[in-house]
């Protein structure tokens, strides 16, 4: 019997798995995850301020596997062994046929001096752990509160960097309408940092949102030099008292991929052609295991839509190299429209920007939003 496996839960690799399944009936198909749930990419700044509890956002991984007659295997993948065509998960090893990897990226603020305190925002769990502390520490605030400053400092000015400062704002301005803490001892500073050119936001909306925010009271800083140090900040030069430090910036390939045997880019991340095939025949990828597609780069804000293409070309393409037909390669239409919103439940949507990118996707808030439901209830 034909096996495919599918490491990693996201909205395209749920999309890749019905697919698969209806392309091929008898073949056994597994979706391997360490997590028995999944919470969207997109959804993850939102539980912040609670916009999304975990239980709203959430996918059981069991019950959408058995609703669609796919192997669901809760584990810890240690091994990519692709000249063997093989993963090991503990002490158990699963040979495939194919393979789909969509293994979400890693933060990278570990190779940054002075960081032990910094907390990441880098998936659903992390987000309700930094809610927590969060809440924790505006209580802290209220209890000691003597007039002293305290800064959140948001590494990273991207995606992710814009929409967790605008939910920790939200956060904050319903602690002092509360009377927790007064607005003036709270503030948001967001820093610019390498790797936000990657979000291919343009530098136009780029400027404009930065404006926004500026108007809302969270500044934002482009600097040369950065300092961490326990609950304070040096940036060129100048020291901020920070309460938290959150990181949102510094992605770097999954260390499964890197080790894996495909080729990747400097940064770990799976390079592959526009049937979404790494160097390895058998071996596909795709969502954030992947920043370029062929040689062009793809935005890492990606939306539900994108993710949902992607993972049926990876479907169709995965039977192919099985069953020995022809691949399907993703559509170039030279400069196409890719349209995208940003925003937060603190301050409303920013948008629609145009993205022009080879991969003709035209996406907006209710596309996304419609785009996760359909999944949610599939």
């Amino acid at each position: 019997m034909v096996r495919i496996l599918i490491v990693g839960a996201s909205i395209g690799s749920l999309a890749a798995a019905t697919r698969l399944r209806r392309l091929m009936p008898q073949a056994d198909i597994i979706l391997v995850n360490r997590a028995s749930t999944f919470v969207h990419r997109r959804h993850v700044p939102h539980i912040l301020s609670g916009m999304h509890s975990l239980g709203s956002a959430t996918i059981d991984l069991g019950q959408y596997c058995e609703k669609h007659n796919i192997r669901f295997h809760l584990g810890t993948v240690s091994k990519i062994d692709s000249g063997e065509r093989a993963l090991s998960i503990g002490e158990q090893r699963l040979a495939y046929d194919a393979l789909l990897v969509d293994l979400p990226s890693e933060p990278s603020s570990a190779s940054e001096p002075g960081v032990h305190d910094i907390l990441p925002l880098a998936g659903e769990a992390s987000a309700h752990a930094l809610r927590t502390h969060l809440l924790s520490e505006l209580q802290h605030a209220a209890r000691t509160s003597l007039g002293a400053h305290r800064t959140t400092v948001i590494v990273g000015a991207g995606h992710r960097g814009i929409e967790a400062a605008g939910e920790i704002h939200s956060l904050q301005a319903r602690a002092a309408a509360h009377e927790l803490v007064f607005p003036q001892e709270l503030s948001i500073l967001l820093l610019h940092a390498n790797g936000d050119e990657r979000e291919h936001i343009p530098k136009s909306a780029h400027a404009r949102i930065m404006k926004a925010l500026g108007k809302r009271g969270i500044s934002s800083a482009k600097p040369t030099h950065v300092k961490y140090e326990p609950g304070r900040v040096t940036v060129d030069g100048h020291l901020t008292e920070s309460g938290s430090i959150v990181w949102t910036a510094g992605e770097r390939g999954n260390h499964l991929l890197i080790h894996s045997g495909i080729a990747v880019d400097q940064d770990g991340f799976a390079l592959v052609d526009h049937a979404l095939r790494t160097s390895n025949e058998r071996i596909f990828a795709l969502g954030h295991s992947i920043v370029t597609i062929g040689n062009e780069a793809v935005p890492r804000a990606r939306r539900a839509a994108d993710l949902v293409e992607e993972g049926r070309l990876a479907a169709y393409n995965m039977a192919a190299t099985v069953l020995g037909t022809r691949l399907h390669t993703l559509p170039t239409v030279g400069k196409a429209p890719r349209v995208v919103t940003i925003g937060t439940s603190a301050f409303g949507w920013f948008g629609p920007f145009s993205f022009h990118h080879t991969i003709p996707y035209t996406l907006h808030k209710n596309a996304e939003t419609r785009a996760f439901e359909k999944l949610h209830e599939a």
